[in-house]
């Protein structure tokens, strides 16, 4: 009866097993569903969906997951979608090993993108040849834990608002960038409504609000412009809605990007905002800033908004048919399990019945016995002597209690035997256990040796990877002093213009002023002879005489002031060479040429080793990821394994126990 129970729980285990890949395999492919939208009329203005749709939406929602794991009180971030265009041109150009920061911000600047971006690319290498991206959600996800080991801090930001997603695979290679950005508002829904266009959205920052809507084509020149009165917000959730009134569609291009796009201006000191009132004064977007631009599209997309509920859908008929099965399951084993404790409780009864009977034979008297034993061997030596009725019926009951004692003993030697066959049998399957843990940890031995290795080979590269933090942190620090500086000049430039400007408008009155009194004193003259005054003609004629001579002169003033600042760069020029003749000659200069291709030539072999570090420690951080998701996965299955054992051995010590209970 153990073997069998034994067996029956084993099939019924199989079953739970193989029905759980089956329901992991059906929720994968109800995450796959595809909907043809071409064939669903309300989506036929639309154009085609991004295929790399879901790849991002669940790496937007790893960075979030990571945020919250990592840090408390962070806040969500976004997708910008104008910086995702970017990366996704960029990506192109890392796989094709020009990976170049200038380039990637030129391609940010192309795309419009409002703010100051941080970017971080990571290259992979793929373990098979996947061209559907949908089937590479699993390697973005690794690359993205790829991306969390290397820059962690400025994926956990707590500025951070907004990012840009860039996907590309070529070649069994894939590349992930992410640009991350902070933004002070976030738009949420773009529609087109009756006679206008409605946005919706949220302020992230409570000391702002927004002031101006405006859409604007690709060429930024103004198509529609809004203010407040146009505006409604919520100060306790921070939320705004936009009407944009605009007979213009949304419309797309040849790629599916919106044509135009959707400019969001802000201010500070949002409680003076007068939202919704009427006003008359012109809308402008002077002494506001620019805190968000997007392309304008339908969004969200409403085929997505389907899909989703689809997905959801499936899944839910997922879930309520593994709940069913579940539940027939339970039954299903309630109902063997209250068959196997009434057949136990069968042999229970037996065994009782078996006792009492061995009790009534045990109360029989020994003499009894004795008399009965000298009864027989008499019958046997006189085989020829009739039998009377009563001897005929003694010896009957003899025979009815042998036959019964020789079942007894056929039952209870059965029964013995099955449970040595269960005791054999489960013995046998602790040391193939035993056996089976032995090979774990031999194995977990052996990753554990090659994770020394990879920190031994880790540490032999420290070195070099210090140096090359330490240069990227001077790089750093000089770009940022470069931006400080370039900053400062530009103040001083726009000062300086300013004062210009208003120095030129003071000139200007006052030539002005002079021209109007000569005017007024040439209106009074007269001719010294006559008497008669002067005609208006010759008034003029003198006024266009003298303007021709002013403007030669101040031609003139310019080109010597113009030629001073040459001569004078031409005298340092001169200076300097002379200084320098005295202490080099021309087979000086020669050498100095030399060292400088020598020391370009260094830099270049310095780079590409700095490449090829950079491309090691990546393949040593994703072996690593690996191997601690397959460490991870033999500590499930031993634990797993060991729970087995345990119950294994808890049954055999209970079948113990019952045959010493028997015996």
């Amino acid at each position: 009866q153990f073997s069998q129970d034994e067996k029956e729980f084993g099939e019924s285990e199989e079953s739970q097993d193989s029905q759980d890949s089956q329901d992991s395999e059906d929720l994968e492919e109800a995450g796959n569903v595809e909907v043809n939208f071409e064939e669903i009329p309300a989506y036929a203005h639309l154009p085609p969906l991004d295929p790399w749709r879901k790849v991002r939406r669940e790496l937007i929602k790893a960075v979030n997951l990571s945020r919250q794991e990592e840090a408390v009180g962070l806040e969500t971030v976004y997708i910008d979608w104008l910086a995702t265009e970017g990366c996704h041109d960029y990506t192109k150009l890392v796989l094709e090993d020009e990976e170049d920061e200038d380039q990637l911000l030129k391609m940010l600047s192309d795309s419009k993108a409002v703010g100051e971006m941080k970017v971080c690319t990571a290259l992979t290498l793929l373990e098979e040849d996947v061209s559907e991206p949908k089937h590479l959600v699993e390697p973005f996800l690794d690359a993205h834990g790829l991306l969390m080991e290397l820059n962690r801090e400025m994926i956990l930001d707590e500025g951070n608002t907004h990012v840009g997603i860039g996907l590309g695979v070529r070649d069994m290679r894939l590349c992930l960038v992410y640009a991350f950005s902070s933004k002070k508002v976030e738009v949420t829904a773009i529609q087109k409504a009756e006679a206008c266009i409605e946005v919706k959205g949220e302020v992230t920052a409570s000391e702002f609000g927004v002031y101006v809507g405006r859409l604007v084509d690709s060429s930024m020149k103004e198509i529609a412009i809004v203010g407040p009165s146009e505006m409604s917000y919520e100060p306790d959730s921070k939320e705004f809605t936009i009407k944009i009134p605009t007979n213009t569609e949304i419309e797309y291009d040849d790629e599916g990007y919106g044509k135009n796009f959707l400019e969001v201006y802000i201010r500070a000191n949002p409680d003076t905002i007068p939202y919704g009132k009427s006003s008359d004064s012109k809308v402008s977007i002077k002494h506001v800033e620019l805190a968000e631009r997007r392309r304008l599209e339908h969004y969200p997309d409403p085929r997505h908004q389907y899909e989703e509920a689809k997905l959801e859908e499936r899944k839910a008929l997922l879930e309520e048919q593994k709940r069913n099965y579940e539940e027939d399951l339970k039954k299903k084993e309630e109902e063997e399990a209250a068959k196997r404790q009434e057949t136990r409780e069968q042999q229970r009864r037996e065994l009782m019945e078996q006792e009492k009977l061995r009790k009534v034979e045990n109360e029989v008297p020994q003499s009894a016995n004795t008399s009965h034993r000298q009864k027989d061997s008499s019958v046997e030596q006189q085989p020829s002597a009739p039998k009377s009725p009563e001897q005929e019926s003694q010896q009957q009951s003899d025979d009815s209690l042998k036959s019964e004692s020789e079942e007894e003993e056929v039952f209870y030697g059965n029964q013995k035997q099955d449970l040595i066959d269960s005791i054999l049998q489960n013995q046998e399957i602790q040391r193939s256990l035993k056996q089976e843990n032995q090979e774990m940890e031999k194995r977990i031995v052996a990753i554990r040796k090659n994770l020394g290795n990879i920190q031994d080979k880790s540490s032999e590269d420290s070195m070099t990877m210090h140096k090359y933090l330490n240069t990227l942190a001077n790089v750093h620090q000089v770009k940022q002093k470069m931006n400080e500086l370039t900053e400062t000049y530009e103040n001083w430039a726009q000062v300086y213009q300013e004062n210009i400007k208003e120095k030129q408008e003071r000139c200007n009155e006052i030539q002005q002023y002079l021209k109007d009194f000569k005017k007024e004193v040439a209106k009074q003259a007269e001719y010294s002879r006559t008497g008669k005054p002067i005609p208006q003609r010759v008034v003029d004629s003198w006024e266009e005489s003298e303007s021709q001579r002013e403007s030669e002169l101040q031609q003139v003033r310019i080109n010597n002031i113009t030629l001073k600042s040459k001569l004078v760069k031409l005298e340092n020029e001169g200076k300097t060479k002379e200084e320098l003749a005295e202490g080099l000659h021309l087979i000086d200069y020669e050498q100095l040429k030399i060292e400088k291709q020598t020391l370009n030539d260094k830099i270049e072999e310095r780079n590409e080793e700095l490449h090829k570090l950079r491309k090691k420690i990546e393949t040593t951080v994703q072996m690593l990821t690996h191997t601690k998701e397959k460490l991870k996965f033999i500590t499930a299955e031993k634990k797993v394994l060991k729970e087995r054992r345990d119950k294994k051995a808890k049954k055999l010590e209970t079948g113990r126990n019952q045959l010493n209970t028997l015996k």
